[in-house]
């Protein structure tokens, strides 16, 4: 009996707990007011296009597919010239393409500007195409003997190379291809490579952290920081296995616009997938914009490509 009475006194004080520690809140969702939602990562190397949805509520129901705007008007101007503007004419599904096949220009600031009727606000945000970076001092050696990198990975070659940063960029994107035939299915994929180096960092948000992977192994991308040059320019090494029916690869070395990084890094400070489920506790990182009246990004940034071939 007096183990009974032990026992229910704890079951009790455990439903108590139980019950104390959720505390329900009544709260009112103010009325959703919809907005614009402008999306735009832009380069030299591309026609000009704009995606444009529209913002939903907050009972939306999760992974809801974006609302796409067929209605809207994009208008594109660069700021830095005086050159009339184009207005982007729509294609599908809220995706807004330059009829002329216009190209952001190395060095241009330009602003997006994106109306929708029933949308009192103009959504506009201004952001900058980085010059190119140089590749200069670019060789491949193949090492005498495979070395082996990190247990399971052996390194064949070295390619070495020193990146010549440009005005204005302070983060660089360094990414490693290799081509594959494989039928319909060919083409440049990422080559996972090593590099030794310090100031190469495996993410955006790698930067200016004090938790930073220590891993000399990269997934094809890596992220270099400008605080790191000397001269305006950094020497990188990065060591590789060239399989025997691999024969063109292609190194590419991106310069960021500081709108293209903020997106990046914020975007992937969120916890991804089934993630959320494992804490009720998390508080989501506010995802970078710079799109005044509305939401999204509006980012440039530049390519240089080196391709090469190593015989069998």
């Amino acid at each position: 009996m007096i183990r009974s009475a032990i026992e229910s006194a704890i079951i009790g004080c455990a439903v108590f707990c139980a019950v104390s520690c959720n505390t329900v809140v009544d709260y009112d969702v103010p009325a959703h007011e919809p907005g614009l939602v402008v999306t735009s990562f832009f380069s030299p190397d591309s026609t000009w296009s704009v995606s444009l949805h529209r913002t939903q509520p907050i009972q939306s129901a999760r992974n809801t597919a974006p609302a796409p705007v067929d209605d809207g008007v994009v208008t594109i101007v660069r700021n830095d010239l005086q050159m009339p503007e184009e207005v982007l004419q729509l294609e599908t599904d809220g995706y807004y393409r330059s009829a002329l096949g216009t190209r952001p220009a190395p060095g241009g600031r330009y602003t997006v500007k994106a109306t929708s009727p029933g949308l009192t606000e103009l959504a506009e945000g201004t952001s900058v195409t980085p010059q190119r970076p140089e590749i200069a001092d670019f060789s491949v050696t193949e090492l005498e003997e495979p070395v082996d990198r990190d247990g399971y990975r052996k390194d064949t070659h070295h390619l070495k190379l020193r990146i010549v940063g440009v005005p204005g960029v302070s983060v660089y994107r360094v990414a490693f291809f290799e081509f594959r035939e494989s039928g319909s299915q060919s083409g440049f994929r990422h080559l996972f490579f090593g590099c030794n180096d310090t100031a190469v960092y495996h993410g955006y948000g790698d930067i200016d952290s004090e938790d930073v992977d220590q891993s000399t192994t990269y997934g094809g991308v890596a992220i270099l920081s400008a605080k790191h040059f000397q001269n305006g320019s950094r020497e990188l090494t990065l060591m590789f296995n060239k399989y025997k029916d691999t024969r063109r690869f292609m190194i590419v070395v991106s310069a960021l616009s500081t709108d293209y990084f903020e997106y990046q890094r914020t975007l992937l400070a969120n916890p991804q997938g089934d993630s959320w489920l494992s804490d009720d506790f998390l508080l989501p990182t506010p995802i970078y914009t710079n799109i005044e009246g509305g939401y999204g990004v509006f980012a440039g940034y530049a390519d240089t490509k080196e391709e090469f071939e190593l015989e069998d």
